[in-house]
């Protein structure tokens, strides 16, 4: 399995496809377990309002399928859950390391 620096890393470089960089202003991702007991990764993404305002489902699915597939090749077998933010919603999300 990836460690977190990795996972941040490899999901930088999938995001890079999807949307500018400039636009993707942290990643967090936290190893969990889904409902069936199988290990997964959460991953947040903290986006610039533009870029999130413009996302479509197509982007969405697009970069969930190249993170698994990233994650796949690199022998990490756990399912990518994906979710973003932007700086501008409520609730706290701790992007520190």
């Amino acid at each position: 399995m990836l460690e977190d620096p990795q996972i941040v890393k490899l999901m930088r470089e999938v995001a890079a496809g999807i949307f500018p960089a400039k636009d993707l202003l942290a990643v967090k991702s936290d190893p969990v377990s889904d409902e069936y007991g199988v290990d997964a990764l959460d991953i947040t993404l903290l986006l610039t309002d533009q870029v999130a305002e413009q996302l479509t489902g197509d982007q969405l699915i697009s970069l969930l399928r190249e993170m698994h597939d990233s994650l796949l090749e690199r022998g990490d077998e756990r399912f990518p859950h994906l979710s973003f933010r932007t700086p501008a919603d409520p609730g706290a999300v701790d992007f520190s390391v």
